[in-house]
């Protein structure tokens, strides 16, 4: 369904941006190119929403810098944590507390989940500052955890948002399938993620 979207994963090459990894100018990044890909994707009726500097369900908390709300349903959103300035561990993914306030990648998940009250959440790192708990558990710079969310690794320096471009596609597919996601095999999932990240490196160096 999403073959001629994914073309327009590589235009994202030609985006060009003054890289800046310091608070508010990451989530502006990150915004900026979810805005560019939703549009020409053909997603213009999504809206990408910064709330870095809003509170969430849980007091004085604002994890979860951007909120996509798909076809522009708040009830079919999509919670995005942007840690383009910091690399923090993985964290335990077993006997994990979705209250706690762990500064690990799962941690935030978790917490992102719990403060934008979605179903379906994305931690973004850049791979310059990640941390290596992080970046070895990743395939190709993605990785699904399951009943947890994405972990997404682009590069500024690069101007590469790729992988964070198909990891939209992926999550805005799990948001409008539901309630069916709440059946779907976990582990055939992270498959799924593996394979399209395997297909679309395999497209670049052919191309």
């Amino acid at each position: 369904k999403h073959l001629s979207s994914l073309k327009a994963l590589y235009d994202l090459r030609s985006l060009r941006f003054q890289t800046s990894s310091k608070g508010s100018e990451a989530e502006k990044q990150v915004i900026a190119v979810l805005d560019e890909f939703k549009d020409r994707a053909g997603f213009s009726s999504d809206a990408v929403i910064d709330l870095s500097r809003t509170a969430g369900t849980m007091a004085r908390n604002r994890t979860g810098d951007v909120l996509i709300e798909v076809e522009g349903d708040p009830n079919k959103a999509i919670a995005i944590e942007v840690k383009l300035d910091k690399g923090v561990k993985l964290g335990e993914i077993l006997d994990r507390d979705p209250i706690a306030k762990t500064d690990t990648a799962v941690g935030q998940l978790l917490e992102t989940a719990a403060n934008r009250n979605t179903a379906v959440n994305i931690i973004v790192f850049d791979e310059d500052s990640v941390d290596t708990t992080v970046s070895k558990q990743c395939v190709e710079g993605v990785r699904y955890l399951a009943g947890i969310g994405f972990i997404v690794i682009v590069s500024t320096r690069r101007n590469d948002f790729r992988t964070l471009a198909l990891v939209y596609l992926l999550a805005r597919d799990l948001v409008l399938a539901e309630p069916k996601q709440a059946i779907a095999e976990h582990h055939v999932l992270e498959k799924i993620v593996e394979r399209l990240v395997q297909v679309l490196n395999d497209y670049t160096s052919t191309r």
